[in-house]
């Protein structure tokens, strides 16, 4: 009954109604994505975790009834865009985002969300079928990095999440979308007392996972601690004495931020520039 109405009615009650005791859905294709319930304080708690605000631009993939869309917008102040296939439900979606006052900050496209333009996205928000998230996966990784994407339930095969929270079918994962880090760079710091120092250092990367190896001009040097949280990169070179602690932004093929070295009593800019691309990033 609840299905025939989600499909069918069209009228300004049946658009409130269904917005507000009805949850969140995704579809792209009936073959696809079946039509599945997500409760409202899942949808709520996914964008609290995406950590939205009035700055961000939300697109919800299989927007179904709208109500990521419109959460976000009322909620937050978010501009928030839905993607869905059926066009009842983009109608019933307009609909109940005017009765909920937020049409200025809403839209409701009627597309395929496999070709849908991303780029304006800062959060992206899914609840779909299992198989189709690593389709997805190759075009949201080409989003600008730090993008968030936040997933209900099921997530990515190789694509480990940032944070998961909640358990079992009730679980929610976020993702930041990582910055290319994979190649050699040249790093260039003023880590202690004398001129600056200069290192090459190699990150190989899968996905937000990054490893290294580094060297100066004496040779081999420790690299630790290598962390990529969507373009904030962190590293460790040197140990014990000579450990210089480097934080910074990746932002195409240069980088920069702060380095504090063992026992310094201020942080000292770094540089740096990749020299050649490498490693393996999806």
């Amino acid at each position: 009954m609840m299905d025939a109405l989600l499909r069918k009615g069209t009228g300004r009650c049946v658009a409130l109604f269904l917005w507000l005791a009805t949850p969140a859905v995704a579809q792209v294709q009936p073959q696809d994505a079946p039509f599945v319930p997500t409760p409202q304080p899942i949808v709520e708690a996914m964008l609290q975790l995406a950590n939205v605000s009035a700055r961000d631009v939300v697109y919800d993939l299989g927007s179904g009834d709208g109500r990521v869309v419109i959460t976000a917008a009322r909620k937050y102040g978010a501009r928030a865009v839905g993607v869905e296939l059926d066009p009842h439900l983009v109608i019933q979606s307009e609909e109940a985002a005017r009765q909920a006052g937020v049409e200025r900050l809403t839209q409701f496209l009627e597309q395929d969300l496999y070709t849908v333009d991303l780029a304006p996205a800062t959060v992206v928000s899914l609840y779909l079928w299992p198989r189709m998230y690593d389709k997805l996966a190759p075009r949201l990784l080409k989003l600008r990095p730090g993008t968030r994407i936040v997933i209900y339930r099921w997530g990515f095969t190789e694509w480990k999440p940032d944070r998961r929270e909640g358990s079992g079918d009730e679980a929610y994962f976020l993702y930041l979308v990582p910055a290319q880090a994979a190649g050699r760079w040249r790093v260039s710091a003023q880590v202690a007392a004398g001129a600056p120092r200069e290192y090459e250092i190699e990150f190989r990367q899968r996905y937000q996972e990054v490893r290294a190896e580094a060297r100066d001009a004496a040779g081999p040097v420790a690299v630790s601690e290598a962390r990529l949280a969507g373009d904030r990169i962190r590293f460790v070179l040197g140990e014990g004495a000579t450990r210089h602690s480097f934080e910074g932004r990746i932002a195409g093929n240069a980088a920069s931020g702060l380095a504090r070295s063992t026992g310094a009593p201020a942080e000292a800019a770094w540089h740096g520039e990749r020299l050649s691309p490498g490693g393996v990033r999806p």
